[in-house]
């Protein structure tokens, strides 16, 4: 069973030289030869052990009848849902009448795998074991089947960026630690506490004035906000290195603004992080997400730690020109790892910039959509296109590629006027120049609409919202200190001129029964009121007359546009339903009748 006669022991050999008295014989006997001897002779054992087994295993295998000839082979795969173990079973129905058995053989074998070792299979359950402990620990539930997809290049630009931070944070605190005192005769630490007391104090206040004043925004433009915060930290560490180069009386309010960066940086960062987990949520629990997440920043964090120390004595003497190029290169990286950061979140809710690209791409198509009819009508015509219509309209992970990461620096496709959503019903009735009763008749309407929709439970969204041309400001004095249209080019503004458009804007009210994809479809219809506006403004006089025609022919066209542009969104993987993130005034209008039905 063992094949012991197959090895060829030590003293067997020393007996056989010890006969022949041969030089050939005796030269077998070297340390070099034995061992070449000894490891073919294990080999054969081996192999002959492995051909025999085989041949025992093929002899007693009985095989199976026609009903289990389906069952047998078939596989279940269990896949554990925290880490990632998988074991598998295999059906044989042959087990269960006991027909077929296995042969005892040295070595443990696998019935359809081949032939291991007992040290192979330990080597691998290991290894099975720490990939499952390491996926548990740092990767989320279900990864990557119930993720969304670049998760895990999202996790390694943001070690990268990490790590940058950490670099820098190093040279930071070297200088604020030599610009108050640390190394310096006459350097108290008193001194040092009140600097940094200062310092905390600012960073404080502008925590609280920040959240005040940007808290409400932050959801309407994640990803822009999450890199501003990044670039509000570079901005802190770069003042706190340049602290210790700046005359003594300076290092106070160097160290003051930096801290206010940083503050700023960890207001928007949290909020908009936040977000961004919810995002790699789908499927799988926002819990786990931010404890994955934090484990993830824990190791980055150690090995930041470990790097920024070896980095620090490296860098301890190093001239000034070598020391700002490695600083430069690492704040480029830092922001470029952001960037690539950003544009693998592909969110699925709109918000101002991707409905701006979003709909440019629909009336792109939507323009050239229709029979061949379509294109043999006159420019002022609004004949009906097929409601049907569906256009190819691009997805979430395209749009992020394309969707502006800084707020300074953007190209958006603009309307050729100013649109103001979600305002005030006193500036719609100072911007619209309507009469009482004409504003009256309006928002009267539209609640009754709503009213009788919510009772039959079938709301029409263009009851939810009021739009109208109305006026750019409100008074002269307004209108000396606005700026002009946000994100025009010089000639895009002055083309609008020419057509007596900047002193109009599209002005939107918002209903209190305003559903998720309400906002949508108010935007679409402000885009499309702006073009026909637009059209209708180069020949006419009459600017009435032009306002009350373009309302007209918009109001057709959005009954007609927003059911394909609603299908095609969907179909391309946006969420309408789900609500929108476009940014408005934040204002939601509501009639009340109490004095009428008192009077009554």
């Amino acid at each position: 069973r063992n094949f012991n006669f197959l090895k060829l022991p030590f003293d067997g050999i020393m007996a056989f030289g010890t006969r022949r008295q041969s030089h050939r014989c005796v030269s077998l006997l070297q340390p070099q030869r034995y061992l070449l001897l000894a490891f073919s002779s294990l080999v054969v054992q081996n192999l002959v052990a492995d051909v025999t087994c085989l041949a025992l295993a093929s002899t007693r295998y009985i095989s199976p009848s026609d009903d289990d000839a389906d069952v047998l082979g078939a596989r279940v795969m269990s896949r554990k849902d925290h880490g990632g173990l998988k074991r598998t079973f295999v059906f044989d129905p042959m087990e269960d009448s006991g027909a077929h058995t296995t042969p005892s053989c040295p070595d443990p074998i696998r019935r359809f795998g081949g032939f291991v070792t007992g040290a192979s299979l330990s080597r691998r359950r290991l290894a099975r074991h720490l990939s499952s402990v390491v996926r548990s620990t740092f990767l989320p539930s279900g990864y990557p089947s119930r993720t969304p997809p670049g998760y895990l290049h999202h996790c390694m630009w943001s070690w990268v960026q990490d790590l940058s931070t950490q670099l820098r944070s190093v040279l930071a605190t070297q200088r604020v630690l030599e610009g108050v005192g640390v190394g310096r005769d006459g350097a108290t630490a008193v001194s040092a506490s009140i600097n940094f007391i200062v310092r905390d104090g600012f960073g404080m206040g502008a925590t609280l004035l920040f959240t005040a004043m940007s808290a409400s925004r932050f959801g309407s433009d994640v990803k822009r906000w999450r890199l501003f915060a990044d670039m509000a930290v570079d901005v802190g560490i770069t003042l706190e290195v340049m602290a210790s180069t700046v005359p003594p009386r300076f290092f106070l309010p160097f160290i003051c603004v930096a801290n206010m960066c940083k503050a700023v940086c960890g207001v928007a960062a949290g909020a908009c992080g936040s977000a961004i987990n919810v995002h790699w949520a789908k499927g799988s629990d926002i819990s786990d997400i931010n404890a994955k997440s934090g484990a993830q920043h824990t190791v980055t964090g150690a090995l930041g730690l470990i790097c920024a120390a070896m980095f620090a004595r490296s860098v301890s003497d190093a001239p000034g020109p070598v020391l700002w190029s490695l600083y430069a290169a690492l704040t480029a990286l830092h922001i470029f790892a952001n960037v690539m950061c950003m544009k693998l979140v592909a969110l699925d809710r709109v918000n101002g910039p991707r409905m701006a690209l979003l709909v440019n791409n629909f009336l792109d198509g939507w323009e050239h959509s229709g029979d061949e009819d379509s294109s043999k009508r006159s420019e002022n015509s609004d004949e009906p296109k097929n409601e049907t219509t569906t256009l190819m309209l691009d997805a979430p992970d395209t749009i992020a590629r394309k969707e502006p990461l800084f707020f300074l620096l953007q190209r958006l496709p603009q309307p050729p006027m100013k649109m103001r959503m979600g305002v005030s019903f006193n500036d719609f009735a100072a911007l619209s120049e309507r009469s009482q009763s004409e504003l009256y008749d309006m928002i009267a309407t539209k609640s009754e609409q709503g009213e009788k929709g919510n009772t039959i439970g079938d709301t029409d969204t263009a009851s939810e919202y009021i739009i109208s041309v109305g006026k750019r400001w409100r008074s002269k004095h307004q209108r000396q200190h606005r700026t002009g249209v946000s994100g025009q080019t010089y000639s895009q503004r002055g083309k609008a001129r020419k057509r007596g458009l900047r002193n109009h804007s599209i002005v939107v009210v918002f209903l209190a029964n305003m559903s998720a994809d309400g906002r949508a479809r108010a935007y679409l219809h402000a885009v499309l009121l702006a073009k026909v506006l637009e059209r209708l403004w180069e020949n006419e006089v009459d600017q009435s007359a032009i306002i009350s025609a373009a309302e007209a022919q918009a109001e057709d066209a959005i009954r007609k546009a927003w059911p394909a542009f609603k299908i095609s969104a969907t179909k391309a993987g946006w969420n309408l339903v789900g609500g929108t993130d476009i940014e408005t005034e934040g204002y939601l209008v509501e009639l009340s009748r109490a004095k009428a039905d008192a009077e009554m």
